[in-house]
This record gives C-alpha cells, structure tokens and sequence, in this order.
C-alpha cells in the first residue's frame, strides 16, 4: 500500500512540475497587413526563408522572443519582431502580407488587444 501512495505521489509530482511551464500563446492574424518598426528602440527583427505562412508562423511559435511576425506571400519571407504594435512601430495597408500579433496573459490583455486592432481599421 504504502508503494502505490508513493508512486501516486510521485506522478502528481511529476504533472504539476510538467504544468507550470506551460502557458497558452495566440497568433491573432491581420491579412494585407504590415507591422514595421520605424521607430528608435524597437529591437532587430529577424528574416527567415519561409516555404509557407504556416512555417512562418511555428517559427515564431517556437522563439520565445518572438511577439509580431509577418509573413509575405509574394516573397515567402518571414520576418519575427520581439516587439509588439502597441509599444512601438505601425501597421499598414499592404496586398499579400499576413500579420500576426502574439497575445498572452503576460503580455497584452483582450481588451488592449481589441484597441490596437480598432485603432486599426
């Protein structure tokens, strides 16, 4: 009896451990639209040959620096940002170009989120 409780113990251990590091990102999609960051203190973005939008975006999903990424299908390039709108650069208007905005509890609630977004369009 007294293996089984430890065993049981152990796994329950072993879930919340596996359950902390665990936090729920959201790719919000912009389609025939730009982010640049023209602005002094946004941080280099990153430029990456993608074959796809879909690559394009686990690429940002998989840099944890990444908070913007754009994705142009005329040139399949990709390009991360560790910035987000709100705190520097724009969006605009551009045919072909899909932007995708990061959102998590840490980083911009849904209502910041929802302003960018109006203030937008």
């Amino acid at each position: 009896m007294k293996n089984i409780l430890f065993v049981l113990l152990f796994l329950l251990f072993i879930k919340s451990l596996l359950c902390q590091d665990i936090i729920s990102i959201h790719l919000s999609e912009l389609e025939n639209t730009k982010y640049e960051c023209d602005v002094g203190g946004c941080t280099p973005s990153t430029i990456i040959s993608s074959f796809d939008f879909d690559s394009c975006r686990i690429a940002c999903l998989q840099d944890t620096q990444c908070r913007t990424v754009t994705f142009d299908s005329n040139t399949n390039l990709c390009e991360t940002f560790a910035d987000i709108p709100s705190q520097y650069g724009k969006l605009s208007s551009q045919s072909g170009v899909t932007t995708m905005i990061t959102t998590d509890q840490r980083l911009l609630s849904a209502r910041k989120f929802q302003q960018l977004i109006n203030s937008f369009h």
